[in-house]
């Protein structure tokens, strides 16, 4: 199964906004530890609130923590964030230097075969899975 993906900045007009949702299965929303993305997050996902066809829940929204250190304060407080969103949050990937070796070998950590790039494959599984259900 083919997806395209589109990176899109969440300080996007309420217009761009609807227009990408219109050509959409899914919206994934990765989200940093750290106020200001939080904050950023916020106001996108009131946007995105807004949008008709994520208010009739014809979108699936998808909330992804994104370069996480587990048992960091950054960390617990982007889990009490996340529990104000309204919106699932469906994978916590930890921050780690598997993903710029992967890459740097041409790969990325659902393709690699060592054991700890396979664990930390195994934290897209919830999405992936998600994102294969759409379409």
């Amino acid at each position: 199964m083919d997806r395209l993906v589109i990176d899109a900045p969440a300080a996007m007009h309420h217009k761009d906004v609807e227009d990408l949702i219109r050509i959409s299965d899914a919206v994934v929303v990765p989200v940093l530890p750290g106020a200001f993305d939080q904050d950023a997050t916020a106001h996108f996902l009131k946007k995105l609130s807004e949008v008709k066809a994520v208010r009739k829940n014809k979108r699936v929204v998808a909330i992804v923590g994104n370069r996480l250190r587990l048992g960091t304060k950054a960390s617990e407080h982007l889990d009490v964030f996340f529990g104000s969103l309204g919106f699932p949050v469906v994978a916590r990937l930890r921050d780690s230097q598997v993903y710029p070796n992967a890459a740097a070998a041409g790969s990325s950590v659902l393709e690699a075969s060592d054991r700890r790039a396979r664990d930390y494959a195994a934290e897209w599984a919830p999405l992936l899975v998600l994102l294969e259900g759409e379409g």
